[in-house]
């Protein structure tokens, strides 16, 4: 398998560039991930947006094919946001702050770090392919006021860093972890790793689902990608994304 990576100066988003690109009869081998200094069109989760000062984070998406069905896409939301995780661990103190807040966002103790937007091209019940879109803030040291818990690795680690050097190290990772989709075991541990990292995995905090705020644990994450919670009276629920809010401590 050979990863190719193309490196533009600015892109609307690097999501859309790709999408476009093969609407328009482009083809492209998997891995490919196309890496961008200046983003202004970027997109987060939700809708949001996704600032990226120019040179100053990372702001990439990689095509990748699988032989997944659709009911399995969640695996390669647990697997992009593992490989974030891993990419930036040997650059940060305390590296056990680092978590994955469901379902995908890389978060240092309370922090945000990094988000992943993922698309996915399905015909019938198989995944024709997918975007992995990645933006972790590498040597930003001044956010917008909107946002409400930003937080880069050069504030973490008190200096900055080579942003090459950081892709490289992703795609490699990536490399590694992609062959874990390929059999029922490697689909299981990569689960189960997704678990371990899991932020507030452990103990009751503030949610907000099904209109009210409550307290609750999290009791597990379905393959499928459906989170299960148990609140303090022993009352389990069960949210899709976009339907559970995180309260912020």
């Amino acid at each position: 398998m050979t990863h190719r990576l193309f490196h533009f100066d600015s892109l609307p988003s690097t999501n859309t560039y790709i999408r476009d690109e093969l609407a328009r009869g482009v083809c492209y081998s998997s891995p490919t991930t196309i890496v961008v200094d200046a983003q202004p069109g970027g997109r987060g989760q939700q809708g949001n947006t996704w600032y990226t000062p120019r040179g100053e984070n990372i702001t990439l998406t990689t095509y990748l094919e699988t032989n997944l069905k659709a009911t399995e896409q969640f695996f390669i939301s647990e697997l992009v946001a593992l490989v974030a995780l891993e990419t930036v661990k040997t650059y940060l103190p305390e590296s056990d702050k680092l978590s994955l807040k469901w379902p995908n966002d890389l978060y240092y103790g309370d922090r945000k770090l990094g988000g992943i937007l993922i698309e996915h091209s399905i015909t019938g019940d198989g995944l024709d392919y997918s975007l992995l879109g990645v933006g972790i803030n590498v040597n930003e040291t001044s956010f917008p006021t909107n946002l409400p818990n930003p937080i880069s690795i050069r504030q973490i680690s008190g200096y900055s860093h080579d942003i090459t050097t950081l892709v490289e190290h992703y795609c490699q990772t990536l490399d590694l972890y992609v062959a874990m989709l390929e059999t029922a075991k490697g689909l299981d541990c990569l689960h189960q790793e997704y678990l371990c990292h899991l932020y507030r995995r452990e103990g009751y905090h503030p949610y907000v689902g099904g209109g009210s705020q409550f307290f609750a644990r999290i009791e597990r994450v379905l393959p499928n990608g459906l989170i299960c919670l148990e609140e303090e009276g022993g009352q389990r629920r069960m949210f899709a994304f976009k339907e559970l809010q995180f309260v912020l401590e």
